[in-house]
């Protein structure tokens, strides 16, 4: 019988046997891939939401960004504009 691990029998889905019965992986065995990491695939799709919610949002306070002083500034500029034009207009016959 061959030794564990030479002839493949006691390498499994990528993980190492041949020290034991852990499950974990040894850099030296012969056939090195390793399980990739399990994820949530709807706590993946959620966060993946998210992530371009927040893009968005970032590139609409760049574009339309003003802060509320900011606004409520050109907001009375443009009332006073309004009100001295309204003065200065002459009445038609």
């Amino acid at each position: 019988m061959a030794p564990r691990g030479a002839s493949g029998a006691g390498v499994r889905h990528g993980i190492c046997h041949e020290a034991g019965r852990s499950d974990t992986p040894k850099p030296n065995c012969r056939r090195t891939g390793y399980l990739a990491e399990i994820i949530n695939l709807r706590q993946a799709r959620k966060r993946l939401e998210r992530d371009k919610a927040q893009q968005a949002a970032a590139q609409n306070r760049a574009v339309h960004g003003q802060s509320r002083v900011e606004r409520l500034r050109q907001q009375m500029e443009a009332l006073r504009r309004d009100q001295h034009l309204a003065g200065v207009r002459r009445e038609q016959d």
